[in-house]
């Protein structure tokens, strides 16, 4: 029961979860369940909305559930993509702008980031359950942090940890990697330390040209609230 516990939901979520799961060939593979080219994210979303606890759907009222819309979505937020572009690009039933980023702005930072992260937590620990396993892989670990944090990596996603905005951290994760090599989780206490004394420079250095302005900015309120 340890683990039926520990995911959050209901023992009748958990057994629906583990009855629905025992039947697939789980792949929660970073690289293929975020590829553009591939439907296993759209497959787990669509299981997941119909858990109980769970609502991903993108309209307020009404309307089918689309869980390749969400699919989306979700790809375009990891890897990297601003809010307006994704809302230029999803939000198809408001009428302009500022309400596109508007409903896209709640969506993610309330349904996407917290329950499909939520979900596929869960997801991982029923199968998990079904594979006679309490240790994740720390790829397959990572995936809910990565669509809660908006990042794709593990440099970012430990950034993003810190209090990294992320637009920040997937620049500053590939100045970690190309330094120090691939991030493991028992080097968090380093990556605290180098991020600590990382000068603002070197910080602003990782920004394109036309961004320093706000990479000083992130900067300087990263500075303040950490």
């Amino acid at each position: 029961m340890k683990s039926i516990d520990g995911s959050g939901l209901s023992s009748i979520s958990m057994k629906y979860l583990l009855g629905r799961l025992s039947q697939q060939n789980v792949n929660l593979n970073s690289n293929k369940i975020f590829s553009y080219n591939d439907d296993t994210l759209e497959k787990y979303i669509d299981l997941i909305n119909n858990i109980p606890e769970i609502n991903l759907g993108i309209y307020k009222q009404g309307g089918n559930f689309n869980p390749k819309l969400v699919s989306e979505i979700t790809k375009d937020w990891v890897s990297g993509k601003p809010l307006k572009e994704i809302a230029q690009k999803h939000i198809t039933f408001k009428a302009n702008l500022d309400e596109k980023i508007q409903h896209c702005g709640k969506y993610i930072y309330g349904n996407l980031t917290n329950n499909l992260s939520w979900g596929l937590a869960a997801m991982l620990r029923a199968n998990g359950i079904l594979l006679g396993k309490e240790e994740l892989d720390t790829d397959e670990s990572l995936i809910p942090s990565y669509i809660y944090f908006g990042v794709n990596n593990k440099e970012a996603a430990a950034l993003a940890m810190l209090g990294v905005p992320r637009f920040a951290a997937e620049r500053l994760g590939k100045m970690w990697r190309k330094e120090n090599g691939e991030f493991k989780n028992s080097q968090i206490a380093s990556l605290k330390s180098w991020l600590n004394n990382l000068e603002e420079e070197k910080w602003i250095s990782n920004f394109e040209s036309d961004k320093k302005d706000l990479a000083r900015a992130l900067y300087n309120n990263w500075v303040k609230e950490r």
